[in-house]
């Protein structure tokens, strides 16, 4: 399920998640210039580039429901057809794709180092496919990182870390008294200035543990405690150059 603001991307990153189960979750962070589309029974996002449509990400096939899991669309995958409709904007795809009934057939002829390949697979019914979430963030060139279990999101410019609020479907997180842009000082009481060093220290704690996370807002510090929620999401990065 998209919003209709991402129709109108400008250059952004977006952050991705797509529910399977209450098991499991797959976040994607991609960058994006333009109009995209997601496949939902792929987790596949599909763009525009100078030469035409392609394949931006490509969720790996574990993360897939079974039967969609041998379909070999990867990313930077050129996308040429859909059931023998010639498509060159994400429109015409979304347009093309979204005309083929359940359960009938969906054929993507993709070019591949030269090569050209035929994938198809079953259309899903959307009642039943997994709800798909997408996070505009603007600023392509800061540090971000997605904390989905804990439903924050970090950013960062390489000397300080502000603090958002990360809502993904289907997966419930702490009730935390972040407010968006809260700057992120310490993690169990271990100063941190960048994001990756938040990150780490972070995905460092074991579930179940408590988390104490010191912000401060309108010059004031508040350490803000919770349990860390089991983690039921992989996070899989791709940022174009």
């Amino acid at each position: 399920m998209t919003d209709a603001i991402l129709r109108r991307l400008l250059p952004a990153v977006l952050i991705l998640a797509a529910g399977l189960s209450l098991q499991a979750q797959t976040t994607m962070r991609l960058e994006v210039e333009g109009d995209v589309f997601l496949i939902p029974e792929l987790h596949a996002a599909v763009v525009e580039g100078d030469d035409g449509l392609a394949v931006q990400m490509a969720a790996p096939a574990d993360a897939r429901q079974a039967r969609y899991r041998d379909v070999d669309l990867r990313a930077e995958d050129a996308i040429l057809m859909i059931n023998g409709e010639r498509v060159r904007t994400v429109e015409a795809f979304r347009t093309a794709f979204e005309a083929i009934p359940v359960d009938s057939t969906v054929k993507i002829a993709v070019r591949r180092e030269g090569r050209m390949f035929l994938r198809a697979f079953p259309r899903m019914d959307p009642a039943d496919a997994p709800k798909m979430t997408m996070r505009r963030v603007e600023g392509g060139s800061e540090e971000i990182a997605p904390l989905p279990e804990a439903g924050l999101l970090l950013r960062g410019d390489g000397r300080s870390i502000s603090v958002e609020r990360l809502t993904i479907q289907g997966l419930d997180t702490p009730e935390l008294a972040i407010e968006d842009g809260d700057r992120l000082l310490a993690v169990n009481g271990e100063p941190v200035s960048t994001v990756p060093d938040a990150e780490k220290r972070y995905q460092a704690i074991a579930a179940g543990a408590t988390v104490t996370l010191t912000v401060e807002r309108n010059g004031e510090r508040h350490d803000l405690s919770f349990e860390k929620p089991e983690t039921r999401a992989r996070i899989i990065r791709e940022r174009r150059e």
